[in-house]
C-alpha cells in the first residue's frame, strides 16, 4: 500500500506547501494513521473510494502538522510578511493541478510496476501492446509469435491483478 499510495501521499504534501523533510515525516504520519483507521473508511457510501478517504486523512494530518507548536512561526507584520504570505500556495488549489487522470496514471504505472514479476515477460509485452499501445490482439499476437487467444488470456489476468492492486481505482 505503500508503495503504491505513498509517493501520491508525498505529492500532495509538497502541493500543500510541506517541505522535503516535512512531506516525508507526513507520509510516515498519514500512514499510521490509516493502519490505526482502516475500519473508519466506509466503501458503502455513494461515491467512497479509497483514495478520496486517503486524500481526507493526508489533508487531516498536514492540518495537525501546521497546528503542532513546534511548526509555528512567531508572527510578523509588514510588506516583507505580506509577500511572503501571498506566495504560499493553497493546498485547496493544490489538489487540482494534477490532474486525476495523471493521478490514476501514475497510480498504474506503480502498480504494473509492484506486478510485474508475477507474470511472464511474454505476458508483460502483450499486455503493453494491447493495452498501452493500442494494437488489436491479432497483432500483438503476429508480433509475439502467438495466438490472439494466448494475447487476449495475458490481457485478461494482468488486467484483473491490477484491478486487485488498485482496489476501488477505476
Amino acid at each position: 500500500m505503500v508503495d503504491l499510495y505513498g509517493p501520491l501521499v508525498y505529492y500532495w504534501c509538497r502541493q500543500g506547501g510541506a517541505s522535503d523533510e516535512d512531506a516525508k515525516d507526513l507520509v510516515q504520519q498519514v500512514f499510521a494513521k490509516v493502519f490505526t483507521g482502516l475500519d473508519g473508511f466506509r466503501k458503502d457510501r455513494p461515491g467512497a473510494t479509497f483514495r478520496g478517504w486517503l486524500r481526507t486523512v493526508t489533508r487531516n494530518a498536514m492540518c495537525d502538522h501546521a497546528r503542532a507548536p513546534q511548526n509555528r512561526v512567531t508572527a510578523t507584520g509588514g510588506t516583507e510578511a505580506w509577500e511572503r504570505m501571498q506566495s504560499l500556495r493553497d493546498p485547496a488549489l493544490a489538489e487540482s493541478e494534477l490532474s486525476q487522470a495523471e493521478e490514476l496514471s501514475d497510480l498504474v504505472t506503480r502498480a504494473l510496476e509492484l506486478i510485474r514479476n508475477e507474470f511472464p515477460p511474454r505476458a508483460m509485452t502483450a499486455f503493453q501492446l494491447t493495452v498501452m499501445q493500442g494494437l488489436s490482439s491479432a497483432e500483438a499476437a503476429q508480433q509475439l509469435h502467438a495466438t490472439p487467444e494466448a494475447v487476449r488470456k495475458a490481457k485478461s489476468r494482468i488486467l484483473r491483478r491490477l484491478r486487485e492492486e488498485l482496489g476501488d481505482v477505476e
